[in-house]
């Protein structure tokens, strides 16, 4: 699929069980972390980890992501991010994923691991919430890139 300055981007969640865990407001990517990765063109793609977290009783969202291509290509990926959602079930705990870490697209062939990712306590108590059905999930459809 060509870039353009309208763009379909494929709908993307991925399904995760984890644990809890200490919380901290940065920590590295390793292999706990959900990934997904799509591309829009020949040379614009996203990469995107993320996995939830539990401190003081409270679910935190940590993520990382890269994207590849030029400036067009980066524009498009964080409209993408900005509509992307963090759900557990039915329920969205985070919006606007622009939030997680930007990490060189160089880290692409680890998968990001040992890369630094962000975190963000979403406010959402953990005893309410199951964190097997976490999902990072991302609108599918056309998103509008001005030059």
């Amino acid at each position: 699929m060509k870039l353009s300055i309208i763009s379909q981007v494929t709908a993307v969640a991925i399904a995760c069980s984890f644990g809890q865990v200490a919380a901290a407001q940065e920590m590295p990517v390793d292999s706990t972390f959900a990934g997904t990765s799509f591309s829009w063109s020949s040379v614009g793609g996203l990469l995107l980890r993320a996995r939830p977290i539990v401190s003081d009783g409270k679910v935190w969202v940590c993520g990382a992501y890269s994207f590849r291509g030029g400036s067009r290509q980066v524009k498009l990926g964080l409209a993408v991010l900005k509509e992307g959602r963090i759900k557990v079930g039915d329920q969205s705990i985070a919006r606007d994923l622009r939030f997680f870490a930007s990490v060189n697209s160089r880290y692409d062939d680890v998968k990001l691991v040992g890369q630094t990712a962000k975190c963000k306590n979403t406010g959402v108590d953990a005893a309410s919430v199951d964190l097997n059905d976490f999902e990072i999930s991302l609108r599918a459809g056309r998103y509008r890139v001005r030059n």
